[in-house]
């Protein structure tokens, strides 16, 4: 049980870690991709649908699990995954030249 335990702590200092250099990166990337004009708007516009995300998250959570069950709550993790996954792939494609 202690080891389980650890492995808990570990992945939760790592998922910080990775929140914290995200923090950081992210008004950097902003910035660079597009640019100092206006960067407070831009920033601010950026951070709605994350924040609104996070705060509808628990209660999507909770109505798919009450419909559905664990099922509808695991399919639709793994759908909006995969959409994420093709969604990046489209955006950071290179152009043909």
């Amino acid at each position: 049980m202690i080891y389980m335990r650890n492995i808990t702590i570990t992945t939760a200092k790592s998922a910080t870690y990775l929140e914290n250099v995200g923090s950081i990166l992210r008004p950097v990337l902003l910035m660079e991709k597009l640019g100092r004009a206006g960067f407070g708007a831009i920033s601010g516009a950026a951070a709605v649908a994350p924040i609104l995300a996070i705060a509808a998250a628990p209660s999507v959570g909770a109505a798919l699990l009450g419909l559905g069950g664990v099922p509808a709550l695991l399919g639709t993790g793994t759908a909006l995954a995969l959409g994420a996954l093709c969604l990046g792939a489209f955006v950071t494609r290179q152009p043909l030249q």
